[in-house]
């Protein structure tokens, strides 16, 4: 309403309003966080970042489309800078005008590091959640992906990052730590007593379940600490609750007190379990202690059992029932798991699936996995398809990934793509988006950069300072990254349409 009011008492011109968000884009890059810079290794470009988000389109508090004319100008605006900060979301709802998605898929395709949010999806969330409608048709993007309602939430959104897949390795060396050697996790069971994938089963929910209860004890522990050493009365001045509870943000006065937990390696987990179940008890290729044998020693001397589990058995991402089924409920164990636990600050655990740069940090404490990695290689991200696994193009990917029960993941789940985008149309990308979002996607971001510019830029930095790229739910400028994050990029499945 003040954009239309100055317009039309000619204080302003729509050029004119570009330039000031220009400007106001330009600023947000000013902000930078000291601690996060010194004490956050393994972010891959986030250090001293604060991921500051602006948000466009979508739908209002009523549920109508909310796209207008400062959409299209923010979009704009954002291409004339094209800096790392702000994090730029597109919300898009069933109302959202083809002319607007149109705008945002030239944009992407382009390289304008845009992500896109499905509100058909993500409100439906927040609800189940516990948020009204009103407050979820509302809702902002925080850090990278992390949907919370404006103005009402201390939500520590990016508190947890949980490895999946160390639970999983310690399932299958009965508590065994095998990139250290020690015992870390549960005894629960030698794996070579297993018969049956049930029994595999029960000792992953028996790991994760009691490496959860022991984050949630730190948690607690965390929280604790902050309210007492470290409250915020300015900012509970600012966010509807505290003045009415009487209580700091610290120790629960905001409205919605959520702490976000996100899932590390989703793809290994479903793809190791997949093919453990086929290739030990339905196909009877080895044994289970055959199997935990090669994991323990890293493949050694076994490269043609590696590549068997590599290659010959389906991956996640391709759009096959069986795989994503088992993705499915991977997923859905883990946010079950969350459920029943409360944080110190009285809210619920949400369940996320994505890694920022975690997953290459995460991957090095790893061992090897039965979907053929090898110890130590990087760890899947988000809900993208492990790196080289997705073989059947992009729509396989999209569909595999709305199989999943995204609804559950309330803290969000990012989906990665990599495009060629010399010949990629705006008309393709959008209907893609459209498509993935009507199918039940929730998020969804693109690289656009072709693999021979940045092996260029990896060769000549000094060249390409301006370069930026969507890392994981949010952009970084590619020759800050280190060398295993821009090798991870460049290794991301290129899809040419």
């Amino acid at each position: 309403p003040y954009y239309e009011a100055d317009l039309a008492a000619g204080r302003i011109t729509p050029d004119q309003a570009r330039e000031l968000m220009a400007l106001l884009f330009i600023k947000t890059n000013e902000i930078w966080n000291v601690l996060e810079e010194a004490f956050i290794p393994g972010g891959e470009g986030t250090e001293g970042k604060t991921t500051q988000n602006v948000t466009v389109g979508g739908m209002d508090i009523r549920g109508q489309d909310a796209t207008n004319d400062l959409s299209f100008i923010g979009l704009q605006a954002f291409a004339d800078i094209r800096t790392v900060q702000p994090n730029f979301g597109v919300r898009l709802c069933a109302q959202s005008p083809e002319a607007f998605i149109l705008q945002a898929a030239q944009y992407a395709k382009d390289a304008l590091p845009l992500h896109f949010f499905n509100d058909e999806v993500i409100v439906p969330t927040l609800v189940r959640a516990g948020h009204t409608l009103e407050d979820a048709r509302n809702y902002g993007v925080v850090g990278c992906l992390e949907p919370n309602a404006q103005g009402k939430s201390f939500c520590s959104t990016f508190a947890v990052q949980f490895s999946g897949i160390k639970c999983l390795e310690f399932a299958l060396t009965n508590g065994i730590d095998n990139i250290f050697g020690y015992p870390a996790g549960l005894e629960t069971g030698d794996p070579a007593s297993f018969k049956s994938f049930d029994d595999v089963w029960q000792a992953y929910d028996q790991q994760m379940k009691h490496f959860l209860g022991q984050m949630m004890k730190g948690m607690a522990i965390l929280d604790q600490v902050v309210a007492e050493l470290v409250p915020s009365p300015f900012a509970s001045a600012m966010i509807d609750g505290p003045l009415q509870k009487g209580l700091d943000l610290t120790r629960g006065g905001a409205i919605y007190n959520a702490t976000g937990v996100q899932l590390m390696g989703f793809s290994n987990v479903a793809d190791s379990l997949y093919a453990l179940k086929k290739a030990v008890f339905e196909d009877k290729y080895c044994t289970m202690a055959e199997l935990a044998l090669w994991l323990s020693e890293d493949w050694q001397d076994a490269e043609h059992r590696r590549r068997f589990f590599l290659e010959k058995i389906s991956k996640y991402g391709n759009d096959e029932d069986a795989v994503d089924a088992m993705a499915a409920k991977v997923m859905a164990h883990f946010c079950d798991c969350l459920k029943p636990h409360s944080n110190f600050r009285g809210g619920a655990f949400w369940p996320g699936v994505f890694s920022v740069g975690f997953h290459l940090a995460f991957g090095s404490f790893t061992g090897a996995t039965p979907d053929g990695r090898s110890g130590g290689d990087i760890l899947g991200n988000g809900v993208t398809p492990s790196n080289g696994r997705a073989l059947q193009g992009p729509t396989a990917v999209m569909n595999s990934v709305a199989k999943l029960p995204l609804v559950m993941a309330t803290n969000g789940a990012n989906l990665n793509m990599r495009f060629s985008g010399k010949r990629l149309e705006p008309a393709i990308l959008s209907a893609l988006i459209r498509g993935y979002f009507q199918k039940g996607g929730v998020q969804v971001q693109f690289n656009m950069i072709d693999s021979d510019i940045l092996r260029e830029a990896q060769a000549h930095p000094e060249q390409y300072q301006d370069l930026v790229i969507r890392m994981s739910g949010y952009s970084v400028t590619f020759v800050d990254l280190s060398d295993t994050a821009q090798n991870e990029i460049i290794n991301r499945m290129e899809y040419v349409i």
